[in-house]
């Protein structure tokens, strides 16, 4: 028999003396002497019963014996080592969790540092996301019910409350209010403060101090073919739409050529720089080649007559301005190099791996740096700090991830070291639209293919 189905018996049977001796039947007083000189006479046989003891000798004579309870203390002091155990069990249990939980965060926010996890097991810690929502809501269970126990009976004990008034429903109020407790404390870990945060926070102001801004997803966040050259410090979209060159992609194949011919098929953004400046930047994305035409009429985007996806008129109203090649990527060397325009692209090989990858793009400018410089710099981890040769750079922020976008530096800018004088930086000025068209390209090639992915419901889910 437990300790409280013992002390409500004894309560019981004390009870049941007293009342009994307050109120002798039939009004015999002489039973009424014999109990209040031995008023636990008759209980003692049935308290030794439950102890599991044989009555004492006294009893047997029909004396009384007075019960000595058991010490309050060595109870208490019993239940405070097992809710210590108890406790300690879970801590052990909950050790791998917490653990799992807090390296998950940096596999997620930093896909081109974890490459193996991102590319093969990946999708089995989703299911592990999953399984650990199960076990912080038993944990939270089982240790609610164990604090709640243990507060119930520190506050009774406090207001001196007896067992015959204790309250159940001020149990279940505690042990509610426990259960929410440590569901605050484990979900944060798993969730709130999971990949998402860290993933925004990391984001969050990585395009500070670029001066243009391109968003290459819609409003259902899929690749688009239309984009805005944008300034994100004028408040004013109509400042924007006047002053800020709108650009088109485009996939047109040019029927007077062979198709082992440059520029056969190829992608086509087209657009304006300024009032002055005409583009159509070409990428033979089989060939590794681009080219930049300067155009002297150019048609309106939304115009019926703008340049078609199949098939495309050159005319004399295009002339070469640039052109140039950008270098092959292998698992060993996934940097790309646009040696024309002295730029370097790190990683721009697993931008068409995996949409996680997208936002982690980078473009630096390699000007007057050695071979053995411009290698070292291809392998910098990525930060979302600013750095003093980044001239562009690809950002999703928002929790969750939200529309990929390209950061420019089109303006020549300063930066200062953390101790160094303040340096004058070139920008990209028209040189922009290359590694930002041939982003867009690949972007649009992965689609066609069939192999695009939403990027807010892939990069952390």
């Amino acid at each position: 028999m437990s300790p409280v189905q013992y002390y409500r018996e004894l309560n019981r049977l004390e009870k049941q003396a007293a009342t009994t001796q307050q109120y002798p039947r039939y009004g015999d007083r002489e039973t009424a002497q014999n109990q209040q000189k031995a008023p636990n006479q008759t209980s003692q046989p049935n308290q030794r019963a439950l102890q599991g003891q044989t009555p004492t000798q006294n009893q047997q004579n029909g004396q009384a014996e007075i019960p000595v309870r058991n010490s309050p203390t060595d109870f208490e002091s019993t239940s405070t080592r097992t809710m210590i155990k108890i406790i300690s069990i879970i801590g052990l249990l909950q050790s791998p969790f917490f653990y799992w939980s807090i390296s998950r965060i940096d596999r997620f926010a930093r896909p081109l540092k974890h490459e193996d996890f991102t590319e093969k097991r990946r999708s089995f810690e989703v299911k592990m996301f999953i399984c650990s929502l199960i076990f912080v809501t038993i944990i939270a269970v089982v240790l609610a019910s164990v604090l709640s126990t243990y507060i119930y009976k520190g506050l009774m004990k406090l207001f001196k409350v007896s067992r015959r008034n204790e309250c159940g429903i001020l149990l279940i109020i505690i042990s509610t209010l426990c259960f929410c407790l440590m569901l605050i404390i484990d979900l944060p870990i798993v969730a709130i403060a999971g990949p998402r945060t860290a993933w925004d926070h990391q984001m969050r102001h990585a395009c500070h101090g670029f001066d243009t801004r391109v968003i290459l997803d819609n409003e259902q966040d899929t690749s688009i073919s239309k984009f805005v050259l944008t300034d994100p410090t004028q408040e004013s979209d109509e400042f924007r739409r006047v002053l800020v060159g709108g650009f088109k992609m485009s996939h047109p194949t040019d029927k007077s050529k062979s198709p082992t011919d440059p520029f056969y098929s190829y992608y086509r953004m087209n657009g304006t720089l300024s009032q002055d400046l005409h583009l159509a930047v070409d990428f033979d994305l089989d060939k590794h080649i681009w080219r930049i035409m300067n155009l002297t009429s150019f048609p309106d985007a939304s115009s019926s007559t703008s340049i078609d996806n199949t098939t495309l008129q050159i005319s004399d109203a295009e002339a070469l301005w640039k052109n140039g090649t950008w270098s092959q990527t292998t698992e060993k060397d996934p940097h790309v190099l646009i040696p024309e325009l002295s730029l370097q692209i790190p990683n721009l090989h697993y931008f068409t791996k995996k949409c996680q990858y997208q936002a982690f793009m980078k473009v630096y400018n390699t000007s007057g740096l050695s071979t053995t410089e411009i290698t070292e710099q291809g392998k910098r981890d990525w930060s979302p700090k600013n750095e003093k040769e980044v001239v562009m750079r690809a950002v999703a922020p928002g929790n969750p991830p939200g529309h990929l976008q390209i950061c420019a530096r089109r303006e020549d800018y300063e930066f200062r070291e953390k101790e160094g004088e303040l340096e004058q930086m070139r920008g990209l000025r028209e040189d922009a639209v290359v590694p930002l068209g041939l982003m867009a390209a690949l972007r649009l090639q992965v689609k066609a293919d069939g192999r695009y992915k939403d990027l807010s419901q892939d990069a952390l889910d």
